[in-house]
């Protein structure tokens, strides 16, 4: 039985090699792939490998996509008091 989870964890490999790097939606889709076969495995975690020189337009783009939003306003701008 551990043989298929870890045959599973290594068809994720050559989708993390790539060229291109990864997104977070790739990386989603392929773990919810697995886990449709594979439903006993707790958690896949999608951790991007972040060189220095990428790491502030990195947390910018992470800020922007999940900023929090503001109560009241669907849009998540700041709505007047």
């Amino acid at each position: 039985m551990l043989d298929r989870y870890e045959d599973a964890l290594f068809a994720l490999n050559p989708l993390c090699r790539q060229a291109h790097g990864l997104t977070r939606d790739e990386f989603t889709r392929a773990a919810r792939r697995i886990d449709e076969r594979m439903p006993g495995a707790l958690a896949y975690e999608w951790v991007p490998l972040v060189l220095n020189e990428q790491r502030a337009t990195f947390e910018a783009n992470l800020q922007h996509t999940y900023r929090p939003r503001a109560y009241g306003s669907p849009s998540g701008a700041p709505t007047a008091v």
